[in-house]
């Protein structure tokens, strides 16, 4: 509907709201600061239960650690050295 009335909608151009990259999703997200059509866009992933993607500016993935990276030590556990 917005499309035929004219109006700009960022994530009409591309795919960096549903990409599997976080990086491209962190991009992706300010630009829908001036959408014309938010508020509608943050009412449907709310509606639908939405669990990924950029919707209204929020990313709604869920972060999960890559396989194999270690986790690093919490300041408290790490060893000093005297």
């Amino acid at each position: 509907m917005a499309l035929t009335h004219g109006l700009r909608i960022p994530c009409a151009d591309g795919d960096a709201w549903i990409s599997d990259d976080p990086r491209e999703r962190a991009r992706a997200a300010p630009l829908c600061r001036f959408c014309p059509v938010r508020s509608q866009c943050a009412e449907a992933g709310e509606s639908t239960r939405e669990r990924f993607g950029v919707w209204a500016g929020r990313d709604l993935t869920p972060f999960t650690r890559k396989p194999g990276r270690p986790r690093g030590k919490k300041p408290e556990e790490k060893e000093t050295s005297r």
